[in-house]
């Protein structure tokens, strides 16, 4: 015997050692057996969530490399209690978990590392699953509105504005989200990453700009109203944004618009027509521009943006 490493006691010196080791824990933590704290707490409190058994047999597996094929077959997996034969092996517990997850003998055998994902949960001490996952199946079948939207400008100024201490402003925006919900079906989300995010928000701008009469039923901005409206908002004077800049914003959004295709937004909006979204994607793209330092977003996609635009 000349260490820990090569270890193997039988059942009565095991349980001999765990209730040394809880006694020695439940002092050291100054509690008392009267107060029936259990010895998972004791654990818990004294930070040894591992063991004395479980570091022994670590050392015994990390000891004697020819007997790796044995454990890694016959050991019994995490979590499974020993209840003498017939057992559960560890090869038995991963054909229960291929079968559950649809996986074939081929498929924990395809290593084509061109076609699959390999997940490997690291770890010397106990064996973990290391499977390969189909992922072919499930990006075919990705709907093409929910993938990455790319192109889409963050906001990276947070200059204040007074709209939104407006009550009316408010209760059409809450308003509107429930419609928009109710429609397609879809959140409206402040931060726009997929098409699916882009269609919830430009529905939710046409249906908030028609109740405030700055666009009509299929979404078409009333270019006077919508200037006087964005104007009035005392974040563009303090960022020296323009009516002429606002109105140019407006007219690049008009280009390239087909209000008459099929459109899934009923009577709240018209998904055929992107003049909306367009409209705030350019008035972001402004005001990121025109924005100053003290308001300015600091973040790594914002920091990347103006390196490459300011």
């Amino acid at each position: 015997m000349y260490g820990s490493e090569v270890w193997t006691i039988n059942k009565y010196y095991k349980n001999r050692l765990i209730a040394l080791e809880i006694d020695y824990l439940r002092r050291s933590a100054r509690k008392s057996k009267l107060e029936r704290v259990t010895n998972k707490e004791i654990r818990n409190i004294m930070e040894a969530e591992e063991s004395i058994i479980e570091r022994i047999e670590e050392k015994e597996l990390k000891m004697e490399d020819e007997r790796w094929p044995k454990q890694l077959y016959e050991w019994h997996p995490n979590r499974k209690k020993k209840r003498g034969r017939p057992r559960l092996t560890w090869k038995e517990n991963m054909k229960t978990i291929m079968q559950a997850r649809g996986l074939s003998i081929e498929d924990a055998q395809d290593q084509d590392p061109s076609a699959d994902d390999v997940i490997t949960v690291e770890g010397t001490v106990r064996f973990k699953e290391t499977i390969t996952v189909k992922h072919k199946k499930k990006r075919e079948n990705i709907k093409k509105d929910d993938r990455r939207l790319s192109g889409f400008v963050p906001k990276c100024c947070s200059a204040p504005s007074n709209k939104t201490d407006d009550i009316d402003f408010a209760t059409r925006r809450k308003e509107c989200k429930m419609q928009v919900k109710e429609v397609l079906g879809k959140e409206v989300v402040g931060v726009i990453s997929t098409k699916s995010d882009l269609e919830a928000m430009n529905c939710f701008l046409q249906c908030t700009s028609r109740k405030a009469g700055l666009s009509d039923e299929n979404g078409v901005i009333n270019t006077h109203d919508m200037t006087y409206y964005t104007m009035s908002d005392r974040k563009m004077t303090e960022l020296g944004i323009t009516s002429d800049m606002v109105k140019a914003c407006i007219i690049t959004s008009k280009s390239n618009i087909n209000v008459n295709k099929s459109s899934e937004g009923g009577s709240v909006c018209n998904t055929a027509n992107h003049e909306q979204i367009k409209f705030l994607h350019c008035m972001i793209k402004t005001e990121n521009m025109n924005c100053p330092e003290q308001y300015q977003v600091k973040s790594p996609a914002c920091d990347k943006y103006r390196e490459n635009h300011v």
